[in-house]
């Protein structure tokens, strides 16, 4: 058996997705992730960088707004500790690694 790095999340899109392009012509799409756990006065909520390539970086791009809610599946790439905040993770969405779990606010369902 082998071992398999892989991580689920579920949060709320933190800023407005970046989309930029390698010197190689490759999309890549960037957006943090608040992502809870606990509840009431234990409530604390954990960042996570997501960085998505290729054809569904442009997608996400198009799609994605600040507030939506979200589940993601990727693997984990890399982390590192803020020096004055909390620990911040970044992580590579696998290919169909994202669904959007509520409607857009313009009215349409997400896909």
């Amino acid at each position: 058996m082998s071992a398999e790095n892989s991580i689920s999340l579920i949060g709320r899109v933190g800023r407005e997705p970046e989309l930029s392009y390698t010197s190689s012509g490759t999309a890549v799409t960037k957006f943090s992730l608040a992502v809870d756990r606990g509840s009431g006065e234990d409530k604390k909520t954990d960042w996570f960088f997501i960085n998505s390539y290729g054809k569904q970086a442009e997608l996400l791009s198009e799609r994605l707004t600040k507030g939506s809610l979200v589940a993601v599946l990727g693997r984990m790439e890399s982390w590192r500790k803020g020096e004055d905040g909390p620990t911040m993770w970044t992580v590579v969405l696998d290919p169909f690694g994202l669904k959007f779990l509520e409607k857009r606010r313009d009215g349409n369902e997400e896909k």
